[in-house]
């Protein structure tokens, strides 16, 4: 298998690539700018500002003189097509198939093309391609972000230090409740990029979710219900990332989370809620080509645990580890939302039992840097089994120290993190609810 391409540290497109490795399960992206040397082929890094953060790797450039000889941007099987069949080239690179789609500039001309590399010959469908097309056109928007934010220069610079007498706003990010959800101990935590402005593109949310009729005002009637405010069917947590950072990310964000809290009551499962999300940013002009990732999750407090229903839009896969210490991914991992659509949501089932917790988080987490090594998941996983049974606060915090400590206190990309840690509902219901005296009926 050819080595990955090594990624500069500031890499924009570092986010889309994994996308790309993921959904079509491909072990190769990148994303290359386009040369003087031909249309639309990979280039070395020259030219925009944005040009030094894209891939000038041995595979990148490989690729480059094979296109250039006139191979076409898509082979399913370099052993078979006519153009790549004689090429010795490619037998030192391991390469057996590829596809690439133009990352084209507001005039229509390809700027950059985004590639994906198979160690296996494999027939690419419309389907892959309408997926690489779609992340094309999505580093299309970054790529314009990026020429916009470098020709603001220093008006950018005062944007980053806002005096005093007017601090700057969280956007994105309302604090949600997080408490009062039985058989539950919530906690989250939310750090802004340090050059994004102070504004979240990241978020998260925790509310509950009544059915329309209401439910009876009898909280100790049927030995579930703890508090008044636990009335309600379900606690709903969605966790969720737009792409890229900075103030309209943030908007975004903040339009998500209204959009999910307004179709929640009518929906059923999290597959059904952020499937109406997609709908709803694919069919609003946001002037931007940004997308989201999001993980849902519904809770239904029992006796015995915490049933949740879980489904994820394309984001990092949620941590649950047990109470005896053990530590596992759960859930499919779906497309992202506002790019597709069809996300190929999944619904997932899990019995939170007491002791157990889901960790959710962002890429800001594993995703942070020390020189060219990333915090990374497995880091993650080797921390949450390390820790024991902390609460969801003190573990939150535990992430948030040990993150940091790694990158060396600072951090590219927003950062949310949301703990979700299942307590005893029985022990609560009896300290609520105490039973009545003995030989006492009830009415």
């Amino acid at each position: 298998m050819p080595p990955a391409p090594v990624l500069d540290e500031d890499r924009p497109f570092e986010r889309l690539t994994a996308l790309a490795r993921i959904v079509l399960a491909v072990p190769v992206a990148f994303v290359a700018p386009a040369g003087e040397s031909g249309a639309g082929l990979p280039d070395a890094p020259r030219g925009p500002s944005w040009a030094s953060d894209l891939a000038p790797d041995t595979l990148a450039h490989a690729l480059r003189e094979i296109l250039a000889g006139g191979a076409p941007l898509t082979v399913n099987n370099v052993q078979t097509d006519p153009s790549t069949r004689d090429d010795p080239r490619l037998g030192a690179t391991g390469v057996a198939a590829w596809t690439c789609a133009g990352v084209d500039g507001p005039a229509g001309e390809t700027l950059a093309l985004f590639c994906v590399l198979d160690t296996a010959a494999r027939r690419w469908t419309e389907h892959d391609l309408e997926i690489l097309g779609g992340l094309a056109r999505v580093a299309a928007g970054e790529l314009g972000w990026r020429e916009d934010t470098a020709r603001a220069g220093r008006a950018a610079e005062r944007l980053r230090a806002p005096t005093a007498q007017e601090p700057a706003p969280r956007m994105g990010l309302l604090l949600p409740r997080t408490s009062g959800v039985p058989g539950m101990q919530v906690a989250a935590r939310g750090l802004p990029a340090v050059d994004g402005l102070r504004a979240l593109g990241d978020f998260y949310d925790v509310f509950p979710v009544w059915s329309r009729g209401g439910t009876a005002s009898r909280p100790c009637a049927d030995r579930v219900h703890v508090r008044r405010e636990s009335k309600a069917d379900r606690w709903d947590v969605v966790i969720g990332d737009v792409s890229g950072h900075g103030p309209e990310a943030a908007v975004v964000a903040a339009l998500a989370r209204r959009m999910i809290r307004a179709v929640a009551m009518t929906e059923k499962t999290p597959a059904g809620v952020l499937d109406r999300l997609n709908t709803a940013l694919l069919a609003r002009s946001l002037g931007s080509e940004r997308f989201l990732t999001a993980t849902y999750v519904m809770l239904f407090p029992d006796p015995g645990g915490v049933r949740a229903l879980l489904a994820s839009a394309g984001h990092m896969p949620a941590l649950l580890r047990t109470s005896a210490g053990s530590v596992r991914a759960i859930g499919y991992h779906g497309l992202p939302l506002g790019l597709f659509d069809e996300s190929g949501l999944k619904n997932v089932r899990v019995l939170l039992r007491p002791g157990d917790t889901l960790l959710l988080y962002t890429d800001g987490v594993t995703e942070a840097r020390q020189g060219r090594e990333q915090y990374g998941e497995e880091r993650l996983r080797a921390l949450l089994a390390a820790v024991g049974q902390l609460s969801a606060h003190d573990l939150v915090d535990a992430v948030e120290e040990d993150v940091l400590a790694f990158a060396g206190g600072s951090h590219a990309d927003d950062i949310a993190v949301l703990a979700l840690r299942s307590t005893d509902v029985a022990d609560q219901i009896r300290q609520d609810c105490p039973a009545p005296p003995v030989g006492s009926t009830s009415g």
